[in-house]
């Protein structure tokens, strides 16, 4: 059974193509592998440093982040550059 849109509700239809980029397997393959070793470099830049230093380096690269959402940032990054050395 399809679901039926009542006549009172405005719809726009929206070829998917336009969406999404027309990219080939190995596009998308070496995207992937580029994101990874950036995450890498990062996670390994993170490893070391203590809050104060990852506070700074935020505040430096995007002023407008609040104390609490670097703190989940610090935390969350940290865990992850623990988890992916297991």
């Amino acid at each position: 059974e399809k679901f039926q849109v009542p006549s009172d509700i405005e719809l726009e239809s929206v070829n998917s193509d336009e969406l999404f980029p027309d990219i080939t397997a190995e596009e998308f393959e070496e995207e992937y592998y580029n994101s990874k070793e950036e995450e890498d470099k990062m996670l390994d830049m993170i490893e070391d440093m203590d809050y104060p230093e990852f506070k700074a380096f935020v505040k430096k690269e995007d002023p407008t982040m609040t104390d609490n959402e670097i703190q989940q940032a610090y935390l969350y990054l940290k865990q992850k550059s623990k988890m992916r050395n297991k």
